[in-house]
């Protein structure tokens, strides 16, 4: 019997890691192209961590785990710049590999945890292979909808580390005196800040989760102060870093950028002009140049491809967050209608299945199994909570939505009888067949969605054939939020009129065009590059259409 239960352990772990790993694979090559606002100043801070530039590395925003790693693949690899997109997105494959390979982990301990908590009763449980494979297309859905592999982005390398923790939780759960395993929880939990700041905060709450969870927590408290003083060591070598940059004690500049724009409603959007409801004042901001259209230039003395957005620690210093209650509570409804939206939008299906399951359970037998994983729920609804105060992104939550799924299938039981047993199979099987097609679905639409060209490149050779040289600056008018052909090109964007007011431009008079122009040749910028017009008769003379119109070249 037991030779069975591990035959079929292996053959749904091995279609499982074909179908998941496979599954993300094709998102990231169906998406090879893509980049972000995000993605180039992680870029760009992998390229200072790595070549020794830490007067620039040093950011107080932008966590630097994922940073290196993608400055490693960079510097290993050299890509050219046609190519160079598509290395970022396969490491991004590898780290969702790696969450994969944490989140089975995490799994394993949860299905031992319940072996020890049923005390040897499983007559009522979910098989084990029913549960792996709910699982894991569980995680294959929720990572590939709310974190996708386009998005270049540290939240599935978080997860990766969030499971490891929760997954080492579970183990000192039974094993109390173990040094060793409080060590190597303390190292997850320090090294998982480097790879995505929220979890600092969160760490403290799985420590003092693990002196008390299983009992006996005066035998916990070696353990637990090792742990603690590992995590310390590995987090606070970066604090230490940030805050002597700064000047000021913190573990990272995002939560209060975040409640700036967010609830106090800093405008415009990155500029950071206004202040909104905040306190304080911009020591630095900015510098908005005059003019009919708003001209935003941005050329000292951060550097990077997109300096406004390489450090919105530097440009927004002095802006103090204020909590006015009326206003905090009403973004807090709307970061809780957010979580509905997610579910409801998104993961309906996974909800609907998932209530099936638990129908024969009976509410009170299913409350007290989900209470013996008070540990995993208790992090579970902070890390929600914390991100219903600031802003709710499906990237952000993914990873505690996972976390919810494993352990409701671990609380799922069934009533007695062969008849009760073959319904809830069939609900189960229900429920894989259609996590399944609902995957399948999805990977056809972004396989059908996939640019079949790289447009970012092109942008890049024309410019090339125009003689605008690597290291030049350049302005831009209106476009995509993040200027992805410049990353490619190696050139930097050191002012630009927001893409709001592109056709304004365009509609504009030849005389204020004229101005606008000036502005940005007194900058010292070698071209300007256009978001192209509604009607392209509208491009003057001297504009050139770049990969096919897509975007319009002024060089000087």
């Amino acid at each position: 019997m037991v030779e069975d239960r591990n035959r079929t352990a292996v053959v749904v772990r091995v279609i499982a890691y074909c179908t998941v790993l496979g599954l993300g694979l094709l998102q990231a090559l169906a998406t090879r192209y893509a980049m972000q606002s995000d993605g180039i100043s992680y870029l760009d801070m992998g390229d200072a961590i790595v070549r020794g530039d830490w007067g620039m590395a040093i950011n107080a925003y932008w966590s630097p785990l994922y940073p290196l790693i993608l400055g490693l693949a960079m510097r290993i690899v050299r890509p050219s710049p046609y190519w160079q997109f598509t290395v970022v997105h396969l490491v991004n494959f590898v780290i969702y590999a790696f969450a994969f390979v944490s989140f089975d982990f995490f799994l394993e301990r949860l299905l031992a945890d319940r072996a020890v908590t049923n005390g040897g009763d499983s007559s009522r449980d979910l098989s084990r292979w029913l549960i792996r494979s709910l699982g894991y297309l569980s995680f294959c859905q929720l990572t590939l909808s709310l974190i996708t592999l386009e998005r270049v982005s540290p939240d599935i390398l978080m997860a990766g580390f969030v499971f490891l923790a929760c997954g080492q939780l579970l183990h000192l759960r039974s094993r109390p005196t173990r040094i060793r395993s409080f060590a190597l929880l303390g190292a997850l939990l320090g090294v998982g800040y480097l790879a995505k700041a929220p979890l600092f905060p969160l760490s403290f709450l799985i420590l003092g989760t693990a002196a008390v969870a299983g009992g006996e927590w005066r035998r916990r408290v070696p353990g637990v102060l090792t742990a603690l003083l590992i995590f310390l060591s590995i987090s606070g070598s970066y604090i230490a870093v940030i805050s002597s940059a700064k000047g000021h004690l913190l573990f990272s500049d995002s939560p209060r950028i975040n409640y700036l724009q967010i609830v106090d409603h800093a405008s415009p959007g990155w500029y950071f002009q206004n202040l909104g409801l905040a306190g304080g004042r911009y020591i630095h901001p900015v510098r908005r140049l005059q003019g009919d259209l708003p001209i935003y230039e941005f050329a000292y003395p951060i550097k990077g491809t997109q300096p406004i957005w390489y450090d919105p620690s530097y440009w927004t210093e002095g802006a103090v967050p204020r909590i006015i209650p009326r206003v905090w509570v009403a973004s807090v409804h709307n970061q809780l209608r957010a979580y509905v939206n997610l579910v409801r939008h998104g993961q309906l299906i996974l909800l609907v299945c998932f209530l099936l399951l638990a129908c024969g359970t009976g509410v009170g037998a299913l409350w007290r199994n989900l209470r013996e994983e008070w540990p995993i729920l208790v992090f579970t609804f902070a890390g929600l909570a914390m991100y219903s105060l600031s802003i709710v992104l499906g990237r952000y939550v993914a990873v505690f939505f996972i976390l919810i799924s494993a352990v409701w299938l671990r609380a799922v039981k069934g009533p007695i009888g062969p008849r009760a047993s073959r319904i809830r199979n069939v609900i189960a099987f229900a429920a894989l067949a259609a996590l399944g097609t609902g995957l399948v679905w999805s990977t056809h639409q972004v396989m059908s969605g996939s640019p079949a060209s790289n447009t970012q490149w092109e942008v890049v050779r024309d410019l090339v054939g125009l003689g605008v040289p690597e290291g030049a600056k350049v302005a831009r008018i209106g476009g995509p939020y993040s200027a992805d052909w410049a990353r490619l090109a190696g050139l930097t964007v050191v002012a630009e009129v927001p893409g709001n007011f592109a056709e304004s431009f365009w509609s504009a008079s030849n005389q204020d065009q004229a101005m606008v122009i000036s502005v940005f040749k007194g900058l010292g910028v070698k071209a300007i590059i256009a978001a192209p017009p509604s009607q392209a008769s509208q491009a003057g003379q001297g504009w050139h259409p770049l990969a096919n119109g897509k975007f319009y070249a002024l060089v000087f």
